[in-house]
C-alpha cells in the first residue's frame, strides 16, 4: 500500500500545497468508436476526473489496491493511475486519447448489469454515475484493517447526503420519516420545476424576459419546493382523521455538507422555452440551506462546476475548469472544445435543444487555482440583449 497507511485528509492537504506550485492538470479525450455507445461512460469518467474534489479522491483511490477487488474495480484504479503518469501541459488534448474498452467490458459483466451495460446499448449517463459510486464504496467498505482510517466513510463525505425528513401537522403531532442515507444524487423532476415559471409560447418577449428573471438563478429554492411537494403524509390514519393535516408542514434537513453536490434533473418530454427556462435557473453558486435545512452545521456556499448534457441519443458534458483564468470546456468523447464564457454555452445549448440531465456543485473555497466570486458572477450573467434573443428563437 505505500504510503496510503495515511489518511485521505493528509493526501488531499498534500495535493493542495502542489497545487498551488502547479494549477494544470492533464486534460484528454475518450474514444467512442461507432455503435459502441461509450458516451455515456465517457462523461461520467471525466466527470470524476474534471470536478477537483473528485479528482483529489480518484488519485488517492487509485494506489489502493486489495485483494477484494474485482475487475472492474481493477480497471477503473488502473485507468486513473494511467492519467495520473500523463504529464501536465498547456490545453491541448491531441495526444492525449484513451479508449475505455477494458473498462467498458467489465462493466457489462457487473451481477445484476449484465444486459443493461452491453456495448450497443445506449445506457444512462445517471444511472451508472449511481453504480459506479456504490460499487466503490462497497470497495471500500472492506478495505484491509488497519490500511487506511475511517476508509469506508471517505465517499459518503464527498458526495453522500444523509437526509432527515420530519412532518409536522398543524395540531401539533410531529412524525419523524425513514431517513435517506448516503444519497449520492438529489431526484427532481425538471419539467414540474420549469412548470413553476410558467412560461408559455403565447406570451410575448417581454413577458417572458420578466417571467425568467424573476427566477433567474433560483434552482436550490425551486429543487426544494419540489422535493417537498412530493413527499406523502407519513401517517395514513392521522391522515384520515385530522383536518389539518392537509396542511401539514414537511421538513428535510441534514447532518453532512458534502464536497459535492450532484441534482439529477427527469426530464419526460419538453417545449423549447422548458430549455431556456431550465439553464436560466441554474445558479452560479448556491448555499446547501436553500435545498435543505441544516442541523447545527455552517452553511456552505456551493459553486456550479459541471453539467451532463442528453441530446439525440447521445451524453456530452460542460464543465468550468481554471487553468488560464474561468473557462467552459466542452467535453465530447475525444473532442475537448473552450467554449468561453457561461453566456455562450447557454446560447449554444438553447439554440441546439439539449438538456442537461446532471447539474454538478462543488464546496467553494478561495484558492489560487479559483478567480474572485464576484467576477465568476459577472462573467455567469447573461446580458438582456442575448436572453431577449434566446427568447426569441425559442418562441419560433
Amino acid at each position: 500500500l505505500g504510503n496510503m497507511d495515511r489518511g485521505y485528509s493528509d493526501y488531499q492537504k498534500d495535493l493542495k500545497e502542489t497545487d498551488k506550485k502547479q494549477i494544470d492538470f492533464p486534460i484528454f479525450g475518450l474514444v467512442n468508436p461507432p455503435k459502441s455507445y461509450n458516451c455515456f461512460l465517457n462523461s461520467i469518467i471525466q466527470t470524476f476526473w474534471l470536478m477537483d474534489s473528485f479528482r483529489s479522491f480518484f488519485m488517492w483511490y487509485s494506489s489502493l489496491y486489495y485483494t477484494q477487488d474485482d475487475r472492474f474495480i481493477g480497471e477503473l484504479k488502473s485507468f486513473f493511475s494511467e492519467i495520473m503518469r500523463t504529464p501536465k501541459n498547456e490545453f491541448d488534448n491531441s495526444n492525449k486519447i484513451y479508449y475505455l474498452k477494458d473498462l467498458r467490458d467489465e462493466l457489462a459483466k457487473l451481477e445484476g448489469y449484465e444486459s443493461k451495460f452491453n456495448i450497443g446499448d445506449m445506457c444512462d449517463a445517471t444511472e451508472l454515475y449511481d453504480v459506479i459510486l456504490t460499487k466503490v464504496q462497497e470497495n471500500l467498505s472492506v478495505a484491509p484493517e488497519g490500511t487506511v482510517s475511517c476508509c469506508g466513510t471517505i465517499l459518503q463525505e464527498i458526495i453522500g447526503l444523509n437526509i432527515n425528513t420530519r412532518c409536522e401537522c398543524p395540531c401539533g403531532k410531529t412524525f419523524d420519516m425513514p431517513q435517506n442515507k448516503d444519497q449520492y444524487l438529489i431526484y427532481v423532476s425538471a419539467f414540474k420545476i420549469c412548470e413553476r415559471v410558467q412560461v408559455s409560447r403565447k406570451d410575448s418577449v417581454e413577458d417572458i424576459f420578466d417571467k425568467t428573471q424573476k427566477f433567474s438563478q433560483k434552482l436550490g429554492e425551486l429543487v426544494k419546493a419540489e422535493l417537498q411537494k412530493s413527499l406523502m403524509f407519513p401517517d395514513e390514519d392521522h391522515f384520515k382523521q385530522c383536518r389539518q393535516a392537509e396542511d401539514a408542514v414537511f421538513k428535510m434537513s441534514t447532518p453532512r455538507e458534502p464536497e459535492v453536490l450532484s441534482i439529477d434533473l427527469k426530464w419526460s418530454g419538453y417545449e423549447p422555452l422548458d430549455v431556456l427556462t431550465c439553464f436560466n435557473l441554474i445558479p452560479n453558486s448556491l448555499y446547501l440551506s436553500s435545498i435543505y435545512d441544516l442541523e447545527g452545521q455552517d452553511d456552505s456556499l456551493y459553486l456550479f462546476k459541471g453539467m451532463i448534457i442528453y441530446w439525440g441519443s447521445h451524453y456530452y458534458a460542460f464543465f468550468r475548469v481554471f487553468i488560464d483564468g474561468e473557462e467552459w470546456l466542452r467535453v465530447d468523447d475525444r473532442t475537448i472544445t473552450k467554449k468561453g464564457a457561461w453566456k455562450d454555452v447557454v446560447a449554444e445549448c438553447v439554440n441546439a435543444m439539449v438538456i442537461p440531465t446532471v447539474i454538478l456543485f462543488e464546496k467553494y473555497s478561495e484558492s489560487v487555482l479559483v478567480p474572485d466570486l464576484r467576477e465568476m458572477e459577472r462573467n455567469f450573467t447573461i446580458d438582456k440583449y442575448t436572453m431577449k434573443t434566446l427568447i426569441e428563437e425559442n418562441r419560433k
